[in-house]
């Protein structure tokens, strides 16, 4: 018993003052659905026709099929700053949402990554086994949306909050899901970005 308390303990110690090299960095794919909705400002609808007395053209909502990456390159204890992106796959109107970001997660109930540590001869691998985080992400994104006349596009900025879970499936990966909802401010356009995405996390050696 009292060598299962040193080796707890032990462990506890290494985690609590890890440096960021001990934990691993991490990569993720995911596939999922990204949903936007669009609105015009109306000094681009008034730019277009001034002595137009028409109701602005509605536009369609864009809804794609996408495909998400992200790259954790810098992990604490609790939290990691990562690079993201996605870019759709499929979409039935050619509309579409191309983003890529920098954002930051905070691991509520464990620690970022797999932690490795390595003394004379002596190895230790932690692997969380389930992970919930929450965070959020800045970024700049280009946006293709269709109106009852004309297909346009527009530079915006995401400003987005995010949260999901990890599950490990080996000491390598695990599955993950993730839920985003954010804000998009653009050119010519503001809008609310949804994104739900499923796929898997591994570890780089």
């Amino acid at each position: 018993m009292l060598k299962y308390c040193f080796v707890f303990f032990f462990i506890l110690s290494q985690t609590a003052y890890a440096s960021e090299t001990s934990l691993l960095q991490n990569v993720s794919i995911g596939i999922g659905m990204a949903n936007v909705s669009v609105t015009e400002n109306q000094s681009t609808l008034e730019s277009e026709d001034s002595s137009s007395t028409e109701e602005p053209a509605e536009i369609n909502p864009i809804s794609t099929i996408s495909l998400e990456m992200s790259y954790h390159f810098k992990n604490y204890i609790n939290k990691s700053i990562y690079l993201k992106s996605f870019i759709p796959l499929l979409s039935s109107d050619g509309s579409g949402y191309y983003m890529a970001a920098l954002g930051m997660t905070y691991y509520l109930n464990s620690i970022s990554s797999q932690f490795n540590f390595s003394d004379e001869g002596t190895s230790l691998v932690i692997s969380p086994t389930f992970r919930y985080y929450v965070g959020g992400y800045i970024g700049g994104g280009y946006l293709v949306y269709n109106t009852a006349t004309a297909k346009k596009s527009d530079l915006v900025l995401d400003m987005s909050a995010s949260g999901g879970v990890d599950f490990k499936m080996s000491n390598n990966w695990s599955i993950k899901a993730d839920l985003s909802a954010g804000r998009l401010t653009g050119v010519n356009t503001t809008g609310i970005a949804i994104t739900a995405f499923f796929g898997g996390t591994y570890y780089l050696p």
